[in-house]
Order: structure tokens, then sequence, then C-alpha cells
């Protein structure tokens, strides 16, 4: 659900930002998961 939610928050404009920055924080490897991790507890 905390996935679901976070994708609906960036959806008005960052939608579009979030998946270049997702794709270049994957190809690092640990920026992904902790830019992920720190979104959900904001929006928690």
């Amino acid at each position: 659900v905390t996935n679901q939610r976070l994708s609906v928050g960036t959806t008005p404009k960052t939608l579009r930002l979030p998946k270049h920055g997702e794709m270049l924080l994957s190809v690092h490897g640990s920026p992904l998961g902790v830019y992920r991790e720190g979104g959900m507890e904001a929006i928690s």
C-alpha cells in the first residue's frame, strides 16, 4: 500500500522526474533503495 501511495503522491508532476532519477539511482544500486525508504517515511 505504501508503494501505491508513494506513486500517487508523485503522480502530479514528479512522476516523470522520479522515473529518470530512479533509473539513474538504480544503475548506482544503493541510492535507489535509500531514496525510496526516505520517501515512504515522509509520506507515512
